[in-house]
């Protein structure tokens, strides 16, 4: 009787072996929970190739979101813009039209208009209302890199890979103004909260500001000592807010001429900032982490772990801040655990296989 029994033991330990996953295979209870939360709360969104041809997402170097925080706009390296559903991450528009990298989206959440500008050399806007169609509104001869658009979503400016800047009417897309700039890539703007200042940055390192309604020569400052990826006004719009390639992120005051704060990041080059608000501030780069900074003191409040390639770019949107990165991702982090002071550290719920690296400094 013993061994028919122990036959019958090794048949059932056979069967177990045969069905059970390796250990290789099978999820942790982490990756199943983070499964979870991606499903639920989008925590972590992957743009789909365009066609069964493309083999990876694109990478994601352009975000925008409604104030709402209900959609975001995203797109990068395949040329195409995405409408993205924020509550569970689907794409509900794919948006062709451009012909080369999109480098810089923004969105008006009221008329349901969408802004792009490409390497191109085309500024387009996309309407809902006309069906996401696309209509060019500005076309140039060189790569235009950066938007911006004024809080009253009466104006918006282009510039790029040339000296020249252009402000275009959102109402009726004329042609407002074109202004000069001694920098020949320019990479990022900013309108004050009044929309009568714009600044820009670029190449040189130097910020310009211009009153561009009037025949002033703009304002300018030598802030970095390498191409300036991100700039911004303050909420009373009395300082400008700039990380640049040097690794440096500068608080500047134009109207004393004075930098309040220069906060150099020595794991990898800055090229995102988004403003939390009037207290903080996200800066990120070339080591795949993000920062959350004091901007009165430059203290680092806690650093976000997750991504697998450089942040390119960010933006808060509601209750979560945005990134999009080299790594083909967009995550979602929630601003309630990002901003929390005695974190120190915040890690992505569907983590990385590289954490806080700061290996990736081949910066496009």
């Amino acid at each position: 009787m013993v061994q028919p029994k122990i036959v019958w033991l090794q048949r059932i330990a056979l069967c177990f072996v045969l069905l059970k996953p390796s250990l290789a295979e099978q999820p942790s209870s982490d990756s199943v929970e983070s499964s979870r939360s991606n499903h639920q709360d989008a925590s972590l969104i992957r743009l789909d190739p365009l066609d069964t041809l493309s083999k990876y997402p694109p990478v994601v170097t352009a975000l925008s979101c409604t104030k709402g925080g209900k959609w975001l706009v995203a797109a990068g390296d395949d040329h195409a813009l995405r409408v993205v559903q924020l509550q569970d991450g689907q794409t509900l528009q794919t948006l062709k039209g451009h012909s080369d990298w999109v480098q810089a989206v923004a969105t008006i959440e009221e008329s349901r208009l969408v802004f792009s500008c490409s390497n191109d050399g085309t500024l387009r806007s996309w309407s809902e209302s006309n069906g996401w169609s696309s209509k060019i509104v500005h076309q140039s001869n060189v790569a235009l890199m950066a938007i911006a658009i004024d809080s009253a979503n009466e104006i918006v400016a282009c510039a790029g890979f040339g000296r020249e800047i252009w402000i275009y009417s959102i109402h009726d897309g004329k042609l407002l103004t074109t202004l000069r700039s001694e920098c020949s890539d320019q990479r990022a703007l900013a309108f004050s909260s009044d929309g009568r200042q714009l600044a820009a940055g670029g190449r040189d390192g130097s910020v310009r500001v211009w009153d561009w309604k009037s025949d002033r020569q703009p304002l300018e400052q030598q802030l970095h000592r390498d191409r300036i990826r991100s700039l911004g006004f303050s909420d009373e719009d009395s300082a400008i807010l700039s990380v640049g390639e040097d690794r440096h992120f500068i608080k500047y005051q134009p109207s004393t001429g004075k930098v309040l704060l220069d906060r150099k990041i020595t794991s990898g080059r800055l090229l995102s900032m988004a403003s939390i608000n009037a207290e903080m501030i996200a800066i990120a780069g070339s080591d795949n982490t993000i920062r959350i900074i004091e901007i009165v003191s430059g203290t680092e409040i806690n650093r976000l772990v997750g991504h697998d390639g450089s942040v390119a770019v960010m933006v808060c949107c509601g209750d979560h801040l945005i990134s999009g990165s080299f790594d083909t991702t967009i995550r979602v982090w929630d601003l309630s655990q990002a901003t929390h002071k005695n974190l120190g550290k915040y890690e992505h719920p569907v983590s990385a296989r590289f954490q806080d690296s700061g290996v990736g400094e081949s910066v496009r």
